[in-house]
């Protein structure tokens, strides 16, 4: 054998030694009072075959090189033995006891002859590997035969052998699931621990302790290309067993017959849409498309499926399209793309300017009934304006579904003259439908007697599992099940950041109660004891305001101190005002809101949200959502059958058309459409889109929630985030963002429930906002995002799909996210990174202010990490400009050179 090989297989050894001693994987080669005597071997079995060859020996200890065969025996004997020295090419006592837990229990973590005297006498008879690299989670000796022809002829301890001495080296493959190159790519924390080339180091880490973190090894099991969850549900005839089963498959006739094995990649798409591709790797090349994909395509900006541009921007209109008047609130900014955009909400109309004040309310009358009975006798007499006597009232909930319901009401303002409803069902407050130009005003709704939420402690219990014991503060007897079990923060009595971990629960999963304030269940467990958790008993049961397909709809000074729903939700409908409103929790409360301060839901725009202040509910500050997306079952050409939703599209909608990553496929318009008797919607489109398949995404451009601006508001100490906006034409500016338990702000695709909840943002300002305080102090580096809801980022630009797996980012290769300006925004006070942008195009950052960031753990996004304040994965032609970094810890912009391009910084500063 060349010395020069032996060399290099010196150099691999040494290196691996030394990386692994510095990760603590080795210990020392003696212990204290650990002597060679002690630890004698029996010669017959040092000089086994299996363990010893003199010749090896000398050549992988440099220092017993010039010794003579019969010294360097006695050495090994007396000396080499115990130190834990390597004699043979296929057996290595450190690696040994590092790979079997059982070994190291039974003989200690650095006994090294009672190693090699198992080894001998039992562990190569029970076909234990004696070196990491022959482990049977890198090496299989009848793949690597076979997928290196000229080795195929060799004996399997031949081929072991030559694995060892050549093999590695030569950067063969010997394993269906693990290449070490590909793992030093995928993993990017391992490529600047060994080097980008450092086979050895990256098969004895994996073999080690890759597998066991669940890291992935070869490019053809990357969540990009391979998701066992989503190619299981897309291939019910082959009845996996399991996701192996379903791994097993794709490697061996899957991925060779260029089936599409994720959300986001097909290799028999991505070569038809290349032909240079097609060319170099010919036309059945999808291996190698796979792994140029992973490689070089992502970074290139090359599309994992077919699409076209991905902008929709062109088929949404800048303005409503609506006459307006002087009394109407009109509001306009120039957008991204340089459009005038309008927000329009009408003011009521009425047929005169009376206003009809309702008599006080009588001794023993019920509000549920004086309510409506106001409502309907301003009516009566055409009244533009409803006055409400000032006063405290107690509703007694004798309405079914809300307290208080409005229907079909049209020009008129309701002004309650600073009164107070309290509300006592855990229901809808009040509930409106049909609405038309209607201001809401001056009013307080509660829930003063309703028990919402509670304080408790993880504490021991029987049989070793967590019970949880209810402060006695806040009684209970158990009538009321546990929907959710949320992190405290006693101190400052707020949300807990500590960590994200969380429980919900339904009414059959739900904790038990034992009596005596204590519930047990082992769902407990997650959490430890001495934790303190916000106990929730609602989590979305009841709006204190529900308005139903309303059309220009104004809220004006009202203020929610508790509800057990969302506080403002929106379901269908548009132009909607909400001006100088509070959501904040009342004495002795510990929030306000179970759920989001304001939600729309399939919404049409013109969204105003100004001078308001949103603190302590259950869930986001503000969600602006479009219709979910409508999943196709069926396409014949023209016609399609879609899943259910939650709203109807009619005859004349326009639509875009996604693939499985959101990419956008083309447009359409409906002729006709109809719904089954499974609630399933049979559509006829004006034109058939090409290559809408059976995974397509089908969305109804009407229903978008396009234009809209929140200007001057505060979000203060709220679980998740401040803002979620997932809709085109947005202006997010001057407002104030602090205390969120995950990222202030979540300009995203959020895949909450399949098949998504908007087809991305386009065409957004964010400016000067000033965000504090927001996201978890803590994460799990090793845990693919957003599995623990570990926000890499304050501001967040990303998408998320949800099909089984991840990639390391939270964002998918698709930029959903297009034309995004984040400027003159401060950020402070942050464990993670400022910004964070994936799934994007066309994102300018100029002139942000950047204090403290990064305090918290650092983790890997690829080749990119959150220890830079500003991170860039997976998106192209961003623009960082004029940043000012402050704090020690705050860090610099870090790219994920995989999958981005385009990406220019200047000006930057620390």
């Amino acid at each position: 054998m060349a010395n020069t090989f032996r060399n290099q297989t010196i150099r691999f050894i040494a290196l691996t030694y030394i990386c692994l001693v510095l990760t603590g994987t080795f210990g020392a080669g003696l212990s204290a009072g650990q002597s060679s005597s002690a630890l004698a071997v029996d010669p017959q079995v040092a000089f086994s075959p299996l363990v010893f060859e003199v010749s090896y020996y000398k050549l992988v200890n440099p220092d017993l090189a010039q010794l003579s065969d019969t010294e360097a025996k006695t050495n090994w004997l007396n000396r080499g033995i115990v130190e834990g020295r390597r004699a043979h090419p296929l057996f290595w006592t450190r690696q040994y006891l590092a790979f079997f837990p059982d070994l190291q229990a039974a003989f200690g973590a650095t006994n090294f002859p009672a190693a090699l005297e198992h080894y001998v006498t039992n562990g190569h008879r029970e076909g234990r590997a004696g070196v990491l690299a022959l482990t049977p989670n890198v090496f299989n000796v009848k793949f690597y035969k076979e997928v290196n022809k000229n080795l195929a002829a060799l004996s399997d301890t031949d081929a072991e052998i030559n694995w060892i001495e050549h093999g590695i080296a030569e950067n063969l493959h010997a394993h269906p699931r693990f290449y070490a190159l590909d793992y030093l790519f995928l993993n990017f924390d391992k490529t600047l621990l060994f080097g980008p080339r450092n086979s050895l180091a990256a098969i004895d880490d994996y073999a080690l302790a890759g597998f066991n973190q669940g890291r992935i090894g070869i490019f053809s099991l990357a969540p990009q290309v391979f998701d066992p969850a989503y190619y299981t549900s897309h291939h019910p005839e082959r009845h996996f067993a399991s996701p192996d089963a379903a791994i097993t498959f794709w490697l061996q006739t899957g991925l060779p017959k260029g089936e599409k094995g994720s959300n986001i990649f097909s290799p028999s798409e991505y070569l038809e849409q290349y032909p240079d591709l097609a060319k170099a790797f010919g036309s059945t090349g999808f291996v190698d498309a796979l792994r140029h994909y992973m490689q070089f395509g992502r970074s290139e900006g090359r599309k994992g499926l077919f699409a076209i541009a991905q902008s929709y921007l062109a088929r949404i209109p800048t303005s409503a399209g609506v006459a307006t008047s002087a009394a109407d609130r009109v509001e306009t900014f120039t957008s991204v793309t340089g459009q005038l955009i309008s927000v329009t909400i009408k003011a009521p109309a009425p047929v005169s300017n009376t206003v009809y004040t309702m008599r006080p309310i009588n001794s023993g009358e019920l509000p549920d009934t004086y309510f409506p009975l106001a409502v309907a006798n301003a009516t009566a007499v055409g009244a533009g304006t409803l006055k409400i006597p000032k006063g405290v009232y107690d509703f007694q909930g004798i309405n079914a579904n809300a307290h208080w319901t409005i229907n079909n009401l049209t020009d008129m303002t309701i002004d309650g003259q600073s009164s107070t409803l309290n509300f006592n069902k855990p229901e809808f407050g009040i509930n409106m439908n049909g609405i038309t130009r209607v201001v809401f005003k001056n009013f307080t709704l509660d829930w003063p007697k309703l028990k919402i939420a509670a304080l408790g402690t993880i504490i021991p219990g029987p049989n070793g599992q967590n019970q949880l014991q209810i402060e006695s503060a806040f009684p209970d007897n158990g009538s009321k099940f546990i929907e959710a079990l949320t992190p405290w923060d006693e101190i400052h009595n707020t949300w807990g950041r500590q960590t994200s971990t969380e429980a919900f629960f339904d009414a059959s999963s739900a904790p038990t109660f034992e009596g005596n304030q204590i519930y047990s269940s082992p769902a407990l467990s997650v959490f430890t004891p001495g934790m303190v958790l916000l106990v929730r008993y609602f989590s979305g049961e009841g709006s204190a305001m529900g308005i139903g397909v309303a059309q220009d709809f104004a809220l004006e000074n009202v203020t929610v101190h508790s509800a057990p729903g969302e506080a403002f939700f929106f379901d269908g409908g548009g132009r909607v005002r909400i001006s100088n409103c509070t959501l904040d929790r009342s004495a002795g409360k510990l929030i306000s809101s179970a759920s989001d301060a304001v939600h729309f839901n399939d919404s049409l725009g013109d969204v105003l949200v100004e001078n308001s202040r949103f603190a302590f509910q259950g869930d986001d500050g503000m969600n602006l959502a479009s219709a979910t997306l409508m999943p196709v079952q069926a396409v014949q050409q023209k016609t399609l059958k879609l899943g259910q939703t939650d709203f109807t599209s009619q005859a004349g909608d326009p639509v875009a058309i996604f693939n499985s990553a959101l990419g956008l496929l083309g447009f359409s318009t409906i002729d006709a459409i109809s719904q089954d008797a499974a609630g399933n919607f049979d559509v006829q489109l004006s034109e058939a889109v090409p290559h809408t398949a059976t995974d397509s995404l089908v969305g109804d451009l009407n229903i978008m929630g396009a234009r809209w601006i929140v200007r001057n508001n505060e979000f203060l100490d709220n679980r998740a985030r401040a803002i979620l906006p997932q809709t085109p034409f947005g202006l997010l500016e001057d407002n104030i963002m602090r205390g969120q338990t995950l990222a202030s702000i979540l300009i995203a695709t959020l895949n909450d429930v399949p098949p998504a909840a908007t087809t991305g943002v386009q065409d957004l300002q964010v400016l000067r906002n000033h965000i504090s305080r927001s996201g978890p102090l803590a994460g799990n580096a090793n845990v693919p995002l957003p599995s623990h809801g570990f926000s890499p980022g304050a501001v967040m630009v990303a998408s998320f799909l949800t099909n089984g797996l991840y990639d390391e980012s939270g964002s998918t290769d698709v930029p959903v996210n297009q034309h995004i300006v984040l400027s003159e925004n401060t950020v402070e006070n942050v464990p993670g990174p400022a910004f964070f942008i994936g799934s994007a195009s066309n994102v300018n950052l100029s002139n942000n202010k950047i204090i403290d960031a990064n305090s918290g753990p650092a983790y890997f996004l690829g080749t990119a990490n959150t220890s830079g304040s500003i991170v860039v994965s997976q998106a192209h032609d961003v623009a960082i400009v004029g940043t000012e970094m402050l704090g020690t810890k705050t860090g610099p912009v870090s790219l994920d050179r995989h999958s981005t391009s385009g990406i220019k910084i200047e000006q930057s500063s620390q």
